[in-house]
């Protein structure tokens, strides 16, 4: 298992798919203060899970944009447009779920300080990164976990 820093966020590879049978991979990863994420993607090859361990992160699975702090669980199904950002004063610590594994590849250049350009066919950009802007405008209109839940009940994010 690797368990190798990053320059500017650590990422752990916690669990590996030749340690799952292939049907998940566990990644923890330090989201830095102010980070703004990767922009809007997809994985049509696997689901992706969001499990906040501490701070706050902005995050967004589909249409829906909510701000989660620790404790909070964001689901990504296969095919789902999906991101997250930390505009917070400090880092976010957050475990990542990809079942099935093979994504971790990743993460392990994530994890040393490489360039890091996902597997081909493993993620795809869809559209930008969030801006502050929509979680306020998210928040305004009462967008918060309740509406994820009324618009798209077994997706998104759970308590």
């Amino acid at each position: 298992m690797s368990n190798v820093p990053h320059r500017l966020s650590p990422v752990t590879v916690r669990l590996r798919g030749q340690h799952s049978g292939g049907h998940l991979a566990v990644i923890e990863i330090v989201v830095s203060a102010g980070a703004a994420g990767p922009p809007l993607y997809v994985h049509p090859q696997h689901t992706e899970c969001f499990y906040i361990l501490d701070g706050e992160l902005e995050v967004q699975v589909g249409e829906a944009v909510v701000t989660g702090s620790a404790g909070r669980f964001f689901f990504a199904p296969l095919g789902t447009a999906h991101t997250f950002a930390n505009f917070s004063g400090r880092d976010a610590r957050m475990l990542v779920l990809c079942t099935p594994a093979g994504f971790e590849a990743y993460f392990d250049q994530l994890a040393v300080g490489g360039s890091a350009s996902p597997p081909a066919g493993y993620a795809l950009a869809v559209g930008p990164h969030i801006r502050r802007s929509q979680c306020e405008a998210a928040i305004a209109r009462d967008e918060g976990p309740a509406a994820i839940a009324r618009s798209d009940p077994g997706r998104g994010e759970t308590r």
